[in-house]
């Protein structure tokens, strides 16, 4: 972690006298010593699932933060290059590593609507004009509010531009999703041959469209 990031997030840094002897003395890729000043402690969320992580703070590190292989480890990590995914704990959650959306592939919110706890909702949303109507998936992409609102993966075949996203508040308190004039809801398309299976499970509120 970077040190200077972890001062920015007020993350409290032990000494260096905390890490085991092996994390005492690093190098970078070039074989040049790095700076450790530290360790810490620190409950990371990824799309939703938090798990605490150990990190070695080091000061002036490119990246703010550097997942090791321990992490990976224990948290049962698998990473899948052609997809460009990250799954975590046996499959329980996958997470895109890059994400690149075109704005013609991006959905908005029509209007602003209050979902309340433990309550499902079917929430409309704006297809671009640049869009070609076509049967297509909605499918989640993470957001600010992944952790408290999971939107479901869908079939659609949208004959207007107005669609819904259905969506399910798993808090304890009401959850208000803004209009268009605020927040918007992102969604993606991509282009496959053929429709196959469909999946109905997701943490996210973010919805990608994907073209059949």
């Amino acid at each position: 972690m970077n040190a200077d990031f972890a001062k920015r997030l007020r993350v409290p840094v032990l000494p260096k006298s905390h890490l085991p002897s092996s994390a005492r003395t690093l190098y970078g890729a070039n074989s040049t010593p790095l700076s450790v000043t530290g360790a810490a402690t620190v409950n990371v969320s990824i799309g939703g699932y938090v798990c605490s992580v150990e990190f070695v703070v080091i000061e002036g590190l490119h990246h703010n933060v550097i997942f090791g292989i321990n992490m990976l480890r224990d948290n049962k990590a698998v990473i899948d290059v052609a997809q460009s995914t990250l799954s975590l704990a046996d499959n329980l959650l996958t997470v895109p590593l890059i994400q690149r959306f075109q704005p013609q592939h991006i959905l908005r919110t029509v209007e602003c609507i209050t979902v309340a706890p433990y309550h499902e909702s079917r929430l409309p949303v704006r297809i671009s004009q640049k869009y070609a109507l076509t049967p297509s998936i909605v499918e989640p992409l993470m957001t600010k509010y992944s952790t408290h609102v999971a939107v479901a993966k869908a079939y659609v075949e949208p004959r207007s531009r107005v669609t819904v996203c259905q969506l399910v508040n798993l808090s304890d308190k009401p959850v208000v999703i803004p209009g268009s004039h605020s927040y918007r809801f992102h969604i993606t398309c991509h282009f496959v041959i053929q429709i196959t299976t469909f999946c109905f499970l997701s943490r996210y509120r973010k919805c990608l469209l994907h073209r059949w």
